[in-house]
């Protein structure tokens, strides 16, 4: 697994191998903001999941998440809060997909 300092970082590296696809979480689906789909969780699978913790709290942090679709071929990424900031929604979407930091 590679390192990366910040959570910029790990998005640009990803990037540069094709995880350009932004993905946000509705109704328990996973949802491509450039194919205004909702796509249901169990056809993704993670390959990578980072965790970046705050400078002065390792609570203030976030979670970038690598995801593919296993057919279609989209890839891209999902972020969540860690902590007291992590989006409830996104955090049971990644449970399901039997993930969990």
């Amino acid at each position: 697994m590679k390192h990366f300092d910040t959570l910029i970082d790990a998005i640009n590296h990803y990037k540069s191998e094709g995880y350009n696809s932004e993905f946000l979480v509705e109704n328990k689906s996973l949802v491509c903001r450039e194919v205004p789909s909702l796509f249901p969780v169990d056809e993704f699978e993670v390959d990578s999941i980072y965790r970046f913790e705050g400078d002065s709290d390792p609570t203030d942090g976030s979670i970038m998440y690598a995801i593919r679709h296993k057919t279609n071929g989209i890839k891209g990424l999902l972020s969540n809060g860690y902590g007291i900031y992590a989006d409830q929604d996104v955090s049971d979407v990644m449970i399901l997909l039997g993930r969990k930091l």
